[in-house]
């Protein structure tokens, strides 16, 4: 419709694009969605307001379907863009919580465990200075990753605990947010070796997202599906290892990240090829890993551990 406008209006153009980059996200479609916030941001700096607040909020939100798309080498660059246009005076002071939350995200992904935790840090006090619920809930999640992440379980599971409290006081059981939360305690039990606390985490974790599949679709299951068929497969749950992780692949390809290499798609693959080599399934598991292998090491790099993994596992 605006391409039909008789009179052309640059900013209705634009207006339009970044919602549908808005849309494509809220679908799952985070291929779709990186792609047009990109034109969007490229829109804004032939415009001349590169520089703008606007342009920002633009490159933050292109960088977080990065990293839902599983492209966290893209992401690093595209929210240190978002960072350094809301600088103010060179320095930090002015870049609200959720930038900090989100780029502290990314860092976790590329194993950056000390400059996530200085971000997360930063960006978690901003919010609860701001009152900001939504970077605050995520924040103490995000820090209890790259605490268990860095060994220290005990903070980890104070800031669960503490996000936990959060959860109950702004949102309704049902919300999915409760399935990240369900997961945090997953990857804390079996961080701490109980493996039967960690699978019922994991298997509320899964429960909540499915109730809420025909609302949102299912492109936030296979994250936790992965992580329930690697606590499966410490459990010697073989069969149920493989069939979570295979499904994971299932929706990751109907969804489009087996179009663009994807660390999402490349996890799962390695997931499955370890489910693979345990029950002896060997040519399958090579195949597994050497898909994954592919994935990584353009999403994540080659030195990251999930890559060097991958090619060690396909070279066993």
């Amino acid at each position: 419709m605006v391409r039909r406008l008789p009179i052309r209006s640059e900013l209705v153009d634009l207006n339009t694009l970044i919602t549908l980059a808005s849309s494509y996200s809220g679908a799952g479609k985070f291929q779709d969605a990186a792609a047009a916030f990109e034109r969007a941001a490229a829109r804004l700096q032939e415009l001349g307001r590169a520089e703008t607040q606007r342009s920002g909020t633009v490159f933050n939100n292109w960088g977080v379907s990065l990293i839902r798309a599983g492209r966290p080498l893209e992401a690093e660059r595209v929210l240190r863009k978002s960072i350094d246009i809301s600088m103010a005076n060179g320095t930090e002071d002015a870049v609200q919580a959720m930038p900090l939350v989100n780029y502290a995200r990314v860092l976790l992904d590329l194993g950056k465990l000390e400059q996530a935790r200085d971000y997360a840090e930063r960006g978690l006090a901003k919010a609860k200075q701001a009152g900001d619920e939504v970077p605050t809930r995520e924040g103490l999640l995000l820090l209890a990753a790259i605490c268990r992440d860095q060994g220290n379980l005990d903070r980890a599971a104070k800031l669960v605990s503490e996000a936990a409290v959060r959860f109950d006081r702004s949102l309704p059981r049902s919300h999915i947010a409760f399935a990240e939360l369900a997961r945090q305690r997953a990857l804390n039990a079996k961080a701490a070796g109980d493996l039967t606390a960690a699978l019922s985490f994991s298997n509320d974790a899964i429960t909540t997202v499915e109730a809420s599949v025909k609302i949102r679709g299912l492109h936030k299951l296979p994250s936790f599906l992965v992580c329930r068929s690697e606590i499966a497969l410490q459990l010697g749950r073989l069969g149920d290892a493989e069939t979570d992780a295979a499904r994971a692949i299932r929706i990751l390809r109907d969804g489009g990240q087996s179009d663009v290499p994807s660390g999402n798609i490349g996890r799962a693959y390695l997931t499955l090829g370890r489910a693979l080599r345990a029950q002896a399934k060997q040519a399958d598991a090579r195949a597994a890993f050497e898909s994954a292998a592919e994935h990584l090491r353009t999403a994540l790099g080659s030195e990251h551990p999930d890559t060097r993994s991958a090619r060690e596992q396909n070279n066993y």
